[in-house]
């Protein structure tokens, strides 16, 4: 991992034998001293540049970096061996989740700040400036932090938020589905209350999928589709099924369905994936707790 000191062409290899001996750092390495140091750390896609100084605001190292987990981790450690107490990122977007995990795993705090704050303060805009602006915002403790979460916690997020995103797509394409039918004049969301809770509702899209208007093919379906009474097979084939697809109404609807079949596995996955996460943490008990509460939803309380 290279190691590339600003304002020099050296490059030097340090954290992996974790003996940094840069000419920039004149302070002894007294306990006392290290616990005064503090860094910050400017995120980029394909690289990180980070700056630590000490508690008189003075440059003890600064480097650039590539952002691979090997590096961060040794970055993190020789960190903790140099005692340095705390480091300031800037929340760009997930980028710095990765970051925060290998100091945060050390016991070195981490704290976060929000671009928008960061405009506020003066100064040449460069990413070096940007390592030194954070580690003073780390060192001085002047502008307010962004809350971070715990770990797992910032894994459930991940998950709930996903599911989020799938139910939202889900309700988009049921939505298309229920459009297109009305296109071709097909009414079927008017013979049941909630057409996408019945099993039958399902059975008679996968029907017109296929259907291209053969009178005895329909009979044969209607005879053998369960969940109905003679009511709603009436309706059927009176007034709901009495004019096929057109080919490519019928092409669409193919797609449309495929896509919410797999939408409804990955949405009963991540279900299945923080229901467990929620027994194995014993937090059951709290969870009826808060579900108990008059308008607490169940992603919500999870």
């Amino acid at each position: 991992m290279n190691f590339k000191k600003h304002g020099s062409k050296n490059c030097f290899h340090a954290l992996p034998a974790l003996s940094l001996r840069a000419k920039n750092i004149k302070t002894k390495s007294t306990q006392k001293q290290r616990r005064k140091l503090f860094g910050g750390i400017d995120v980029h896609k394909d690289k990180l540049f980070w700056c630590i100084v000490d508690k008189t605001a003075k440059v003890i190292f600064k480097a650039e970096i590539e952002w691979w987990p090997q590096d961060l981790e040794l970055l993190a450690k020789w960190c903790k061996n140099k005692g340095v107490k705390a480091i300031a990122i800037e929340s760009t977007d997930v980028l710095w989740m990765g970051i925060a995990d290998p100091f945060e795993k050390v016991g070195i705090a981490v704290r976060l700040y929000h671009p928008q704050r960061l405009k506020s303060m003066k100064g040449d805009k460069s990413d070096q400036s940007d390592a030194y602006k954070l580690a003073l915002l780390c060192m001085q403790d002047a502008l307010k932090e962004t809350f971070i979460a715990k770990r797992l916690q910032r894994r459930m997020r991940l998950l709930t938020r996903h599911y989020k995103m799938l139910r939202c797509e889900q309700i988009k394409v049921k939505n298309r589905i229920y459009r297109l039918l009305w296109s071709e004049g097909v009414r079927l969301d008017r013979v049941w209350k909630h057409p996408f809770r019945s099993s039958a509702f399902i059975h008679c899209l996968h029907f017109l999928k296929q259907w291209k208007g053969d009178t005895k093919q329909l009979q044969h379906f209607l005879q053998n589709l369960s969940g109905t009474n003679s009511k709603k097979r009436r309706l059927l084939q009176q007034k709901a099924l009495t004019k096929p697809l057109s080919p490519q109404a019928r092409v669409l609807l193919a797609l449309l369905l495929e896509r919410l079949s797999i939408n409804q596995k990955e949405t009963s996955l991540v279900r299945e994936e923080l229901l467990k996460t929620v027994e194995r943490r014993g937090w059951k008990e709290a969870y009826e707790r808060l579900r108990s509460i008059p308008g607490m939803g169940m992603w919500t309380a999870k």
